[in-house]
């Protein structure tokens, strides 16, 4: 939205801006493109879209700390409010700095320490809210090691890095097959297909890489077989793995896909549902 007191003769002056630092973006004069954008952000600096297209045209000019800060004001600028803005982080973090405040695992400071030049993008997340394998993996190892540094003094082992799995160790543990790397992109390719993310000034970017994910890959069903199969010997009662492989069986033996899916039954009596939308008895 627009600043409050914005005058019709401003917003023209506003809106030639934009469309001549657009122009000259899409042409790639990311220089000249920022002395449109500038210029506009001198009438009314509180647009998101004008602080997204500032904050791409540093990155493209390798000034990663100023596209950090117009990034992120084009968050704090958005008038769709699913994300947590500078406002939300901040109430969290005085929340956890009292005394008696709740213990903060800042994934938003893990996430910028661990991307490169400190912006957090598609290596971490999908979107707003849903983490890639790296992302979980990040957070997951950054959460481990701030419950284990509270352990008792005492208890005869200090935990280090060394402790921790690595990402390999994880994803073997957790099935994640190049089959589930490529069904997990396909749902967000899904999702993305969808409002509001239609409407987002990267949607296209995001659908190419999102697409080239969920290409069907060049994998060997057996081995992806033997994977599942490994995983669910460590732990027999995953119903999320057994959930898994059931949804991979799908396509080569019906049958032997229901059984795992009916051990991936929750306690409660959830319902389960096939791949074709049938219920699993």
């Amino acid at each position: 939205m627009h600043r409050e007191g914005l005058s019709a003769e401003d917003l023209r002056s506003w809106n030639a801006l934009m469309q001549q630092g657009t122009g000259l973006e899409n042409a790639r004069s990311y220089d000249e493109a920022l002395k449109a954008y500038q210029a506009a952000e001198k009438i009314d600096d509180r647009y998101a879209e004008l602080q997204f297209r500032m904050a791409r045209s540093l990155w493209m000019v390798s000034d990663y700390a100023a596209a950090g800060e117009h990034f992120q004001r084009s968050r704090d600028f958005d008038t769709l409010r699913f994300r947590a803005d500078s406002r939300i982080n901040e109430i969290n973090r005085s929340a956890a700095s009292s005394p008696e405040g709740p213990e903060l695992l800042d994934a938003d400071a893990v996430f910028s320490k661990t991307s490169a030049n400190g912006i957090v993008g598609s290596d971490l997340v999908y979107e707003h809210v849903h983490m890639t394998p790296l992302g979980n993996y990040v957070l997951a190892r950054a959460m481990f090691l701030q419950i284990a540094s509270k352990m008792p003094a005492d208890s005869g082992h200090t935990v280090t890095d060394a402790d921790v799995l690595s990402q390999a160790e994880c994803e073997r543990l957790l099935a994640l097959t190049p089959h589930d790397r490529t069904r997990i992109a396909g749902e967000m390719l899904q999702r993305l297909q969808k409002p509001p993310f239609t409407n987002q000034l990267n949607h296209s970017d995001q659908m190419l890489r999102l697409a080239l994910q969920a290409e069907v890959p060049d994998e060997n069903p057996a081995e992806t077989s033997t994977e599942y199969r490994w995983a669910i010997a460590q732990r027999p009662d995953d119903r999320v793995l057994r959930y898994n492989y059931g949804l991979f069986l799908f396509g080569y033996d019906r049958n032997l896909a229901v059984a795992q899916l009916k051990m991936s039954q929750p306690w409660d009596g959830f319902p389960v549902f096939a791949p074709d939308g049938s219920p699993v008895e």
